[in-house]
């Protein structure tokens, strides 16, 4: 696992949460909600998630390691590539293009039902890093609902310019966490609009529900390349036409 405050290479205590607004190694935002899902479909869904109407700034996702450990869990490792706009004021520390990597790890546990991940930008580090846990868990209150705990981290050590970067940090987290939740909504919406779906997930072996993913996970970005490909040969049509001089301008 990646090491950070909350990846086993600090104290993960109420305290250091609770006092993050003073707190010297950053600031820290937490969130709760609740899907109208039951875990089998976050946990279908948490894979599809990419391509979604609120997702332009995620170029491309890869899984770098995936493995079942021995009692059970699911433990994958994946690095994906997004956009970050910079602003003007921010741009005298940063330098190269405007794209972030970031590696996100997930650990599902099926006896607990539950998923645990973790994701921390690898890009522009020196200037700033936003280390982000997720709690998914099925609600003992109501077994067709699933509750996410989110809890992020934004440090800074610029020196001069800390608490303004982290202070820019947190509400730009807190958009792109509003993005992220429309977006997952988007995707659990198309791909379960009944409710008996459900019950054919739940039923299905781990090892066959993980094939399934993969397979749908293929066609769905295959789709988006053949997409991409398209717009690129209707571009390049439309510029061809409008370069070529039309018959009769070339007998004029």
């Amino acid at each position: 696992m990646t090491k950070g405050w909350f990846f086993g290479g600090g104290k993960e205590d109420s305290s250091t949460v609770t006092s993050h607004e003073s707190h010297a190694a950053g600031k820290v935002h937490s969130s709760a909600a609740i899907f109208p899902y039951t875990w089998d479909q976050i946990f279908v869904a948490f894979w599809l998630r990419y391509p979604n109407p609120y997702s332009h700034h995620v170029l491309s996702e890869d899984v770098v390691e995936r493995h079942l450990t021995t009692d059970n869990k699911l433990v994958t490792k994946r690095l994906l590539s997004k956009t970050s706009r910079i602003p003007h004021w921010a741009e005298r520390f940063v330098q190269g293009p405007a794209m972030v990597f970031v590696v996100e790890e997930s650990v599902i546990d099926l006896a607990t039902r539950s998923m645990m991940t973790y994701t921390r930008n690898l890009g522009y580090k020196k200037v700033m890093t936003v280390d982000e846990k997720c709690w998914y868990r099925s609600r003992l209150q109501d077994a067709s609902t699933t509750e996410l705990v989110r809890t992020a981290r934004i440090e800074s050590h610029v020196f001069g310019f800390a608490k303004p970067i982290q202070t820019f940090g947190i509400e730009r987290y807190k958009r792109n966490t509003g993005r992220t939740h429309s977006g997952f909504l988007h995707v659990l919406a198309d791909l379960f609009p009944s409710a008996e779906e459900n019950q054919e997930i739940a039923q299905e072996p781990l090892a066959k529900r993980i094939a399934a993913l993969g397979e749908r996970a293929d066609a769905v970005r295959e789709a988006a390349r053949r997409a991409r490909e398209m717009a690129k040969i209707k571009t390049s049509d439309f510029l061809h036409t409008s370069r070529t001089p039309s018959s009769d301008n070339s007998s004029a």
